[in-house]
């Protein structure tokens, strides 16, 4: 019987290899990939022989070892990644000591394994989440093509502006794309990306890089004031909802009856 420590980082697994009484058998890396793993035991298997017990802190990645050994004919257990680190903090400094302490932990059966639920479980939530991520995605799409036809005049008509009659709509609706060049405004000349407003004398030229705008739209009369609103409140939360992803939180949009728009970030 020999117990195996696993320490998995980006480009290679190390491992320590001990027997029954603790004395070091080997101590290597391999390739955390399917074939890195086969040739692994492979490798301890015409050496060491068996039964091989092993054991992998949790984290991104672990599940995947955890299962290519388990099918090799390994006993691998998932350590809790917080209390490997209590019951070694003064060990745990490189990736050499981390795959040792787990297999003194496996040796000692002291390993604090976490529940792992079975391949038809995990395949299960997998696809409820992603069909949740899809649900998200497709709500977030659909409230900003209604931000978007109230920034440019086009409050929507029907009940149903995603079903036959209102895609129907949409194919005929003519929005303006943006675009970047020079324009004339009244008194100057601006070089941005060119927002051309509903009922607007002028265009809104935008400059993504300081965030300003530029427009003649004297007092109103060439433009109304509502018009310029809209397109900034859209822009706000796309904004919102891009420095939000940044940051790994997940952001969603709803437009509410009176026009404005709610904005819903969750932490990750």
């Amino acid at each position: 019987m020999v117990h195996v420590g696993l320490d998995l980082s980006r480009t290679r697994l190390d491992v320590h290899v001990m027997d029954e009484s603790g004395a070091p058998l080997a101590v290597t890396t391999a390739l955390p990939e399917a074939g890195g793993l086969a040739a692994l035991v492979s490798r301890i298997g015409a050496e060491f022989g068996g039964p091989v017990y092993a054991a992998i802190e949790s984290m991104n990645g672990a599940r995947f070892v955890h299962d290519q050994l388990e099918l090799a004919g390994w006993q691998v257990e998932i350590a809790d990644a917080q209390k490997v680190k209590g019951l070694a903090p003064l060990a745990c400094k490189t990736d050499k000591i981390d795959s040792w302490v787990l297999a003194e932990l496996s040796r000692r059966d002291l390993v604090p394994a976490i529940w792992l639920p079975t391949p038809t479980v995990r395949a299960e939530r997998e696809r409820a989440r992603w069909r949740l991520h899809l649900v998200r995605h497709r709500t977030a799409l659909k409230n900003r093509i209604h931000a978007t036809l109230l920034a440019f005049g086009h409050p929507c008509p029907v009940s149903d502006l995603f079903g036959t009659g209102g895609r129907e709509l949409l194919a005929r609706l003519a929005l303006p794309e943006p675009e970047r060049r020079t324009v004339r405004l009244f008194s100057r000349e601006a070089t941005g990306h060119v927002v051309q407003l509903p009922e607007w004398k002028n265009p809104v030229v935008c400059d993504v890089n300081t965030g300003q705008l530029q427009y003649d739209n004297y007092g109103g009369r060439w433009g109304d004031e509502a018009q310029l609103h809209r397109f900034l409140q859209i822009y706000s939360v796309e904004k919102t909802k891009l420095e939000a992803r940044k940051l790994g939180q997940t952001a969603t949009e709803q437009t509410l009856a009176d026009g404005s728009i709610c904005v819903q970030i969750v932490a990750a």
